[in-house]
């Protein structure tokens, strides 16, 4: 059974640089947008909505474009821009750098009226967003539902891209929720609140190369979202990190991956590939693969097999196949002289070479003279075969060849049968 979550919108602000209304505003390409002073800082400020709060049952609300409402009619805005956040603005002839996004800055739900009713706002308040690379943080609901008239419908046919940007240390909770929205993903060291990204469009998801945790919620209710890769380093996946991302078909899960939270991945019914990197299991919790398809293939690393098959949560999947995590290449120095080939599994690799007519091997290219020559797999290995003429005995091959009515090969080496003896052609005896 599915089970659905409701998340109460906080509408207090819980910092006192949050509380404070703008200290100025700026226009950029028509755009006017409030700012506010960083704490600690001279020379950085954040975009910050106009209102200080967001009261229940008076006539305002939060948002940078929203302003006052007269009795009974809903908050004014325009509707449909294609905002572009400047990097740096400009106030009484001094220069700030955009560092932050501060909470609610364009948070978008509706309005009360003077009554105290509340009805849900049939605009949308953005159509593009472009985030400067200044920006560290992303407070708290700076985006909730900007992109969507209030409410969210997975049947919207827009979808809205956003980037974030390298920048980027810090995503607020709820900042992106409840928006038709795409990621691109250029965050490296990123911390992020529960449901930062809950509700959206998702579909292939990268994270920067040094997120350590997966939040709660972080992607939940994300219904289009079909490929996760985890950077190796991610160490913790929350609760119902992925809940209901019902076309996710696999999860790429990194080697440092120490522990799974409770229904992280419940109703991802599509889910088919599982990829674990980590030689232990990552400790799951319970329901953590909760209506995952059991027959969905487990690819963990080689020789862990037994221990995912009978941890916890892991063994109720049928099909376990191991990673074959390096690569076995073969060459050879000359291809007149003959070919070599490998084949390797995730324990081994075997390479052999084969000389051409009057050629023999040599060695490989770690020294070795072994042929067939047979390797552990503890890293990518690559080996060249060398080869070298024959050389025969003074007038004994000439002899033999000559003289000899019946020669073929045999496994690439030149035999000559007279009298019933088969001789090689250096002229030794092959037994």
């Amino acid at each position: 059974m599915k089970k659905f979550f409701s998340i109460l919108v906080t509408l207090v602000l819980t910092s006192a640089l949050a509380h404070a209304a703008f200290d100025f505003s700026y226009t950029y390409l028509g755009i006017t947008l409030g700012y506010s002073y960083v704490e600690g800082t001279t020379n950085e400020v954040m975009v910050t909505p106009e209102l200080s709060t967001y009261t229940s049952g008076t006539s305002n609300a939060t948002g940078t474009f929203y302003s006052k409402v007269n009795a009974q009619n809903a908050v004014s805005f325009p509707a449909n821009k294609n905002v572009v956040i400047p990097d740096t603005v400009e106030y009484k002839g001094k220069k700030f750098a955009v560092t932050g996004i501060g909470a609610n800055a364009f948070f978008a739900t509706g309005y009360t009226t003077s009554s105290g009713s509340y009805s849900s706002s049939s605009k949308q308040l953005i159509k593009s967003i472009i985030i400067p690379r200044t920006v560290k943080r992303i407070e708290e609901r700076a985006f909730y539902g900007a992109f969507q008239a209030y409410g969210y419908s997975s049947s919207s046919n827009t979808v809205y891209y956003v980037t974030i940007p390298e920048n980027v240390e810090y995503i607020g909770a709820q900042a992106f929720t409840n928006n038709n929205l795409n990621i691109t993903w250029l965050a490296k060291a990123c911390t992020m609140d529960s449901t930062a990204f809950e509700y959206n469009v998702i579909q292939d998801l990268t994270f920067g190369t040094m997120v350590e945790e997966v939040p709660a919620y972080l992607f939940a209710n994300n219904t289009n979202i079909t490929e996760i890769t985890l950077p190796y380093n991610v160490r913790k996946i929350g609760d119902y990190a992925f809940y209901f991302c019902s076309k996710l078909r696999r999860i790429g899960m990194g080697e440092s991956l120490q522990e799974i939270g409770a229904y992280a991945f419940q109703e991802c019914t599509a889910l088919n590939e599982i990829v674990c990197a980590a030689t232990v299991p990552p400790v799951a919790a319970p329901h953590a693969f909760e209506n995952v398809p059991i027959n969905a293939t487990m690819e963990v690393p080689c020789g862990s097999v037994n221990a995912y098959a009978t941890a916890d949560e892991w063994k109720y999947f049928w099909y376990f196949t191991e990673t074959i995590l390096y690569k076995a290449t073969v060459l050879v120095e000359d291809d007149q002289q003959g070919s070599a080939s490998v084949e390797y599994d995730c324990a081994q690799a075997t390479f052999r070479a084969a000389p051409n007519e009057g050629f023999k091997f040599k060695e490989w290219s770690n020294g070795r003279t072994d042929n067939p020559l047979t390797l552990a797999m503890t890293g990518n290995i690559e080996l060249t075969a060398t080869f070298e003429a024959v050389q025969s005995p003074q007038g004994t091959e000439e002899t033999l060849i000559q003289n000899s009515p019946v020669k073929f090969l045999q496994n690439g080496q030149l035999l000559i049968e007279k009298n019933g003896v088969l001789y090689n052609a250096q002229g030794a005896v092959v037994k």
